[in-house]
């Protein structure tokens, strides 16, 4: 699930995984993606209206069978964007076992009702 806090009139999230740019300008969009008990780990942004890969985040490799190896990709970018462009942040994992976690652990108590796991921050540059 993606959050944005951001100025409604720049952005729009249109579900929990995709998320628009809606005016012309330039940006600075960073990303961050756990994983929790993988092997191999990637995320990208990919750019929907164009069809294209952006860019990659880092990688990493953390052995699936330590119950607490947690990884986290960083990636980021700067766009320049003529026209409303749908982004998403693609992610990936490799496990050896069929007892890995992927993408986050849920809280183990009924008191979080809500979890974040990617981030995504965009910041306009310039005016």
């Amino acid at each position: 699930n993606y959050t944005f806090y951001n100025d409604q009139t720049l952005f729009t999230s249109t579900s929990t995984t995709l998320f628009n740019i809606t005016q012309a300008g330039k940006y600075y969009l960073e990303w961050y993606s756990p994983s929790i008990r993988t092997d191999h780990v990637w995320s990208r942004l990919y750019n929907i209206t164009d069809s294209a890969v952006v860019t990659y985040a880092t990688k990493g490799y953390g052995n699936d069978t330590n119950y607490w190896n947690t990884q986290i990709t960083r990636g980021a970018a700067v766009l320049d964007i003529d026209v409303d462009t749908q982004y998403k942040i693609q992610a990936y994992s490799t496990v050896d076992d069929n007892i890995a976690e992927g993408y986050g652990a849920r809280s183990p108590t009924d008191s979080v009702t809500y979890e974040e796991y990617t981030i995504v921050k965009i910041y306009k540059l310039g005016v």
